[in-house]
């Protein structure tokens, strides 16, 4: 029979009884296994903000590259994602992307993109 496997002898059977000491006890290596663990989580956590900030920030020559010959509201939007800012005046909308080396905005009239510029970032200008 099997170490961990005694039987009780109770009037009229015999049950098998498993004990459970030697897995009650935690065992030295699952510590180990759980700071492993969570350093592992923290390191993919730290790399994934990480990548995801690095991957956001795009510079205006970007921005501008990207939307080189759009002159539709639903393609600008398409090839850029949301903006950062939308000033509505009438017809008119002034749509601003935000870059990691100033803004870019866009004029649109109706559905169609009339005018882009590029401005420089004045906190990076005035160094």
């Amino acid at each position: 029979m099997f170490p961990s496997l005694r039987t009780w002898d109770v009037p009229g059977r015999l049950l098998p009884v498993v004990t459970l000491i030697d897995s009650a006890a935690p065992r030295p290596d699952d510590r180990e296994e759980r700071t492993m663990r969570s350093v592992m989580t923290a390191v993919l956590l730290w790399m994934l903000a990480t990548g995801l900030a690095t991957g956001c920030s795009r510079s205006k020559e970007d921005i501008l590259e990207k939307s080189r010959g759009i002159t539709v509201r639903a393609d600008l939007e398409r090839a850029l994602g949301k903006p950062s800012d939308i000033n509505k005046l009438g017809p008119v909308e002034q749509w601003t992307y935000k870059a990691s080396n100033g803004t870019v905005v866009f004029l649109i009239v109706g559905d169609t993109v009339t005018l882009q510029a590029a401005v420089p970032d004045e906190r990076k200008d005035k160094k």
